[in-house]
């Protein structure tokens, strides 16, 4: 790939970018949250067309428009959310696209012909796997294993992987490395994408890092050590941002969690406590377990096992309601598809939670309703035609503006933010910096998510930090002195 730039809109999210694999190697490629590692790799292959640059596979010049194009050049992408289809056997999953058919107009399935054909490439490759078996009842391992197939059965010659292994085990990801061994012997060439440095240095053999939509180096594996990486991955802080000092002593534990468990990996087995007027920073990369987590204080996934206490007395949280009710709230981290209601306007989306406040003998009183609106809208400065403007037609700032003042017109006594200034501009970012520190202030207590480390240095009491679904650090920061390096070395070490 030479001189790679890729913009949407205007923001320019790639800049000038080379990167080169070679044949029968693993080439990995790291970055923080936001470096621009995924979008170049859908580049490669063929999701994303428009761009400046140039592609070249063999010293031939390519320009795919879709990724059947790029499949037929060889290259093949797993990504981090599984492509099966689920309620299929193994053999329709490696074989879709090309079934085996039978009959004049080629329409009838030779299902016992690929089932047999597919058993015999399994066991080639060492895979332990039934072809009949329905893939949704495999482990995420197995599932893997089943992508990796189809893409050595298209013969694929590069194969890249987006963070194959956030949510296997230790297990699983030593046979996953066992297996891509055995397909560098095979010729192939893997691009490997993963936050865990240690898996990168067990599995590659060179290492490019972006920045900010940058190349900085591409090094040898056995050459540079994992602070090295993560130096070349942080870089030079060159803006001060203001830190939120809050000199105070925390007032008493608002919500505890004792040995909380959710349903498969991303949960095991965890448990703290925030205090009243306290904010606590959740740091992980991606598929750590952190949404997970919050998903599952806040009822929106099932906990397996584990207690949460608010205020010393146990409670039960088995779905977002009982936990609204109980003043536990949940700015998500997808906006649109789970902050918002769309197509509707914004003193809709404001008062959603306020209905049963302002009613009366079952009555509602949209009156005060109408107020209680316009007053969040004026606290929280959202920039908008008035109350009737559809919430769609806002900037993603003014939108993140109102899914946070929803919950705050129950006053609520925890807030969990998981991402609250994700995709919105500088401006909206530092108003929600100042009202997050003023909920602080005013007692309310705090969760906070984000991949962006600086908001989490800059805001937060304590910082934990989360790592395939465990706590595995914590670190005091009143004094606002953790620094990047050692959070991103407990999050990828």
């Amino acid at each position: 790939m030479k001189h790679i730039t890729k913009k949407f809109g205007s923001v320019r999210v790639l800049d000038q970018v080379n990167f080169d694999l070679r044949a029968g190697k693993t080439h990995a490629l790291v970055g923080a949250n936001g470096a621009g590692k995924s979008t170049l790799m859908k580049i490669i292959d063929g999701i994303y067309v428009g761009y400046e640059g140039e592609v070249l596979i063999r010293g031939k010049k390519v320009k795919f428009k879709d990724p059947m194009d790029a499949q037929s050049a060889g290259i093949a992408m797993i990504h981090q959310e599984l492509d099966l289809v689920v309620n299929l056997d193994v053999a329709s999953n490696i074989y879709m696209g090309r079934e085996m058919t039978s009959g004049r107009i080629g329409h009838i399935l030779k299902r016992k012909e690929m089932q047999k054909e597919t058993q015999k490439f399994l066991d080639n490759l060492g895979f332990d796997l039934r072809a009949d078996e329905i893939t949704g009842d495999l482990s995420p391992a197995q599932q893997q294993l089943v992508l990796i197939a189809r893409c050595v059965a298209m013969d694929a010659s590069i194969i890249i992987m987006d963070e194959p292994t956030s949510s296997l085990s230790f297990k699983e990801t030593e046979e996953l490395f066992r297996v891509i061994d055995r397909l560098k012997k095979l010729g192939k060439s893997i691009i490997y994408i993963s936050h865990f440095l240690e898996e990168v240095f067990r599995v590659s053999d060179r290492i490019t890092v972006l920045r900010d939509g940058q190349k900085i180096n591409t090094l040898n594996s056995e050459e540079c050590s994992v602070q090295r990486i993560v130096d070349l991955m942080v870089g030079e802080n060159k803006n001060i941002e203001k830190k939120f000092y809050r000199n105070m002593i925390f007032g008493q534990t608002v919500l505890e969690v004792k040995n909380y468990t959710g349903y498969g990996t991303a949960v095991q087995n965890i448990s703290f406590a925030v205090g009243k007027g306290e904010v606590v920073g959740i740091a992980g990369v991606v598929g750590s377990g952190r949404t997970e987590l919050v998903r599952t204080i806040f009822g929106a996934d099932r906990k397996r096992e584990g207690e949460l206490l608010l205020h010393g007395s146990k409670i039960s949280v088995k779905s977002p309601a009982e936990a609204v009710r109980l003043g536990i709230v949940l700015v998500p981290e997808d906006r649109k598809a789970e902050g918002i209601i769309r197509k509707r306007s914004v003193g809709d989306n404001l008062v959603v939670a306020a209905y049963k406040l302002c009613s009366k003998l079952g009555i509602i009183q949209y009156e005060k309703l109408r107020q209680r609106a316009a007053n969040m809208m004026d606290y929280m400065h959202v920039v908008a035609r008035g109350q009737e403007q559809e919430i769609e037609t806002l900037s993603g700032g003014n939108q993140q503006k109102i899914v946070i003042g929803k919950w705050l017109t129950i006053s609520p006594e925890v807030l969990i933010m998981d991402q609250p200034t994700r995709g919105i501009d500088v401006g909206a970012k530092d108003e929600i910096y100042e009202l997050i520190n003023q909920l602080a202030e005013e007692g309310t207590a705090i969760l906070l998510i984000s991949d962006e480390l600086e908001e989490l240095i800059n805001l937060s009491d304590r910082i934990l930090v989360m790592k395939k679904g465990q706590f595995v650090e914590e670190f005091d920061n009143s004094k606002r002195s953790v620094v990047k390096t050692q959070l991103l070395e407990a999050m990828v070490g």
